[in-house]
């Protein structure tokens, strides 16, 4: 993915048989390891520290398995979200 603007995002169960979307905004850095030799980058969340991001995503529960999207698209997720009955988590 190119440097710039970008929105991860994981949809995952919730408690008592519910599901949820779980939102970072942030930006790709053209960081990239060579040695993985295959698409990798490095996402960067808006509002807090990488360290700070990274406890947030695990705790909110998010999956191993995610989207990343060029672009910020949280507020179409949140409508998304809201339209489906889903609870939405904002990592900032």
């Amino acid at each position: 993915m190119q440097p710039g603007p970008a929105t991860l995002f994981s949809f995952t169960e919730g408690p008592n048989e519910s599901y949820r979307l779980i939102v970072a905004q942030g930006e790709m850095l053209r960081d990239r390891s060579e040695v993985l030799q295959l698409v990798n980058g490095t996402f960067r969340p808006r509002g807090v520290s990488a360290l700070e991001g990274y406890h947030e995503w695990c705790r909110s529960g998010a999956v191993h398995h995610a989207a990343l999207v060029p672009g910020h698209i949280g507020g179409a997720l949140k409508k998304i979200s809201t339209a489906l009955g889903l609870h939405c988590m904002t990592i900032s």
